[in-house]
């Protein structure tokens, strides 16, 4: 893993997470699901990406409304590292 981590050498692992709604941001309604008991995450896409997810700049489309759970996701925080080895090579977290 490289010595300093930044959003900018990453192929935004954390937007393969689960992301939940947990509070109104402005998220158009197109990049959210709700499942049966009414909870509301961030719509994923058949490949695991996230559907606010650029696939030619790896940036999140909906940055300035993106859900709280993204705004508090600390770059190089423990788990944003963990994300990265989870994502990039899962057979490092074993």
């Amino acid at each position: 893993m490289p010595a300093t981590i930044h959003c900018s050498t990453c192929q935004a692992a954390c937007c393969r997470m689960q992301v939940m709604i947990i509070d109104e941001t402005g998220i158009p309604d197109h990049f959210i699901e709700t499942d049966a008991n009414g909870a509301q995450s961030m719509r994923r896409l058949e490949d695991g990406w996230c559907a606010a997810l650029n696939r030619n700049t790896f940036l999140c489309d909906q940055y300035a409304v993106r859900p709280t759970i993204c705004r508090e996701f600390e770059m190089g925080g423990d788990d944003c590292q963990r994300t990265r080895v989870d994502v990039t090579a899962p057979w490092l977290g074993d």
